[in-house]
This record gives structure tokens, sequence and C-alpha cells, in this order.
């Protein structure tokens, strides 16, 4: 008997997850049906039947339903040993799912579905101080990271993240710019090491190609999506005459 419980609760969790819940909803339904045949005095009817199984599966038990003959309680011990399986292998499968949701979620590969948000392009010591001033003051705005890092900069409530490339309208989509407040494009930090000191032009260049990105969804979509973008070089802000909706600036040195 041992064995054989061992051997039912091993094959539980076999069962995968688009299986095991269909199986559950067949399994309970198939006992309700047992039970309101051997004890139909006790269940009258075949909701009452549905509702005791799922108590005794779950374990809780209220007690104002119980199986009075021999059969019905020989039934009930089946179902308290299965239910014991049942629960662990769910429980299992819910914490699961949710570290995998939260793995997603930290690692920016889950998609905004919310609105009237902000969206911040490129992560920086900037960006950290634009996300502290936008949080403080707006108590429920939410914010939007899109940068490539392997895993979320900050853990804030009101913070997500999206990892990618922000010129990669698949990944603009995935941070729901469509329905974006508005979005601040940060240009890249040069720092002056020679080995890691970056090009001007090809900052600027990447920060001009994700506005063009962002014109071409406003385009597609007939929407204005309201953009500020940083440049390096000052002659570049003229380009902000061939972009919708998008204003170029230079941070003061």
């Amino acid at each position: 008997m041992g064995f054989r419980l061992k051997k039912l609760i091993y094959s539980l969790i076999k069962i995968r997850g688009k299986v095991f819940f269909p199986f559950v909803i067949f399994y309970i339904l198939i006992a309700a049906h047992i039970i309101l045949t051997i004890e139909p005095q006790t269940f009258h009817n075949y909701l009452t039947s549905v509702y005791w199984v799922i108590t005794t599966l779950s374990t809780i038990g209220f007690g104002d339903y119980a199986p009075v003959t021999a059969s019905g309680k020989a039934f009930t011990i089946v179902l308290y040993v299965t239910g014991i399986g049942f629960v662990s292998v769910l429980i299992g499968k819910i914490i699961r799912s949710i570290y995998n949701i939260e793995k997603l979620r930290v690692g920016g590969k889950m998609k905004y579905t919310g609105k009237n948000h902000i969206i911040l392009i490129g992560w920086s010591n900037k960006s950290r101080e634009a996300i502290e001033e936008i949080l403080k003051s707006d108590s429920k705005i939410d914010i939007v990271i899109i940068d490539h890092l392997e895993k979320s900069p900050l853990d804030e409530d009101r913070l997500y993240y999206v990892r990618g490339d922000a010129t990669d309208e698949e990944t603009l989509n995935r941070a729901n710019v469509s329905k974006a407040k508005g979005v601040i494009i940060f240009a890249e930090e040069i720092f002056p090491v020679i080995y890691t000191q970056k090009d001007p032009l090809l900052v600027d260049g990447k920060t001009l190609l994700i506005a063009t990105a962002i014109t071409s969804i406003e385009e597609k979509m007939g929407i204005s999506i309201h953009v500020t973008a940083e440049v390096v070089n000052e002659k570049h802000i003229r380009y902000s005459s061939m972009l919708r909706s998008t204003n170029l600036f230079q941070p003061r040195k």
C-alpha cells in the first residue's frame, strides 16, 4: 500500500502543468459523481457532492457533510490520501510559477502592460537621479527602464525593466511605448579613459536611431509620443526637426 501511494504521488509530480489542472478538475467531477452514487441520502445533489470533494481534497473538511456508510467512509479515506498529493503538487507548481514570473520580471523579459508611464532609455547615474525625482514628484506613475543589463538595476515597486535594444521596435513595444506618457533618452556616458572612451558621434547616432524608431511607431499607429533625448554634440540638436514629437537637448557642463 505504501509503495503504491508513493508511486501515485510520484506520478502526480511527473504530470506536466498543462495536463495536471484539467486532470484535477476531471478527478473532482468523477469523485463527486461516485460519492453521490454511494450516498445519495447524504449528498442530495451533485453540487453538494462537488463542494464536499473539494473541501476533502484540500483537507479543510468543514464537517457540514460526512459519509455515514462504510463504503462512503472508505472512499473518503482515498480522497484524503490523494488530497495530500494534489495539494503538495499544486503548491509546488504555484511557487514555481511565482519564481519564474519574478525571474522574467527582474530579467526584463516581461512585457509592461500599463499606461501613462515614463520610459527611461539607458541606465546611468543620470537615470538614477531622474528616477528618484520622478518617484518623489508623482506617487502613482510607473517608470520603465530599457537597457542591456542582465537584471533590473533597482528594486522599486513602481519600477519596471525591459531588457533589449531600444533601437528595435519590438523592444519599445514590450515597454508599451504607444501608451507611455513620455520617453526620456539618455546619452551613453563618455568616460575620460582611453579604453572606455566612446566617440560622441556614435553616442548621438544611437540616440537618434532610438528616436527614429519611436517616430516610426508614431507614424504606423497615428499617435504622438512625447520624447526628450539627450545629445552630446550641440550640432546634432538641429536633427530634432526631422523627428516627430522629439526634443533634443545638450546637458549642462
